[in-house]
């Protein structure tokens, strides 16, 4: 099994294409209706991008906290077996 370190770009983009709609919806609701629906849609992707960036900055930080420790242990392991 393939041990992953960090998810990178594909999974920025897959989690923005998920929250792009979301967005949209909530930028139709929250705004006035003299706003030009090009300002929306724009406003709402980018908030869509801020969202999959910490999204995908949690995920990574998550994924390099697990990948310290299960090294950290393993160099325990190894300590403990050059002991004996």
């Amino acid at each position: 099994m393939k041990k992953i370190e960090s998810l990178g770009w594909g999974f920025f983009l897959i989690v923005w294409a998920l929250t792009a709609p979301l967005c949209i919806f909530a930028t139709w609701q929250y705004t006035y209706e003299f706003v030009e629906p090009q300002v929306r849609v724009v406003s709402a992707l980018f908030m869509a991008a801020g969202l999959a960036a910490v999204i995908a900055w949690a995920a990574n930080a998550f994924l390099q906290l697990r990948h310290e420790r299960q090294r950290e242990a393993n160099q325990k392991k190894v300590k403990t077996s050059r002991k004996k």
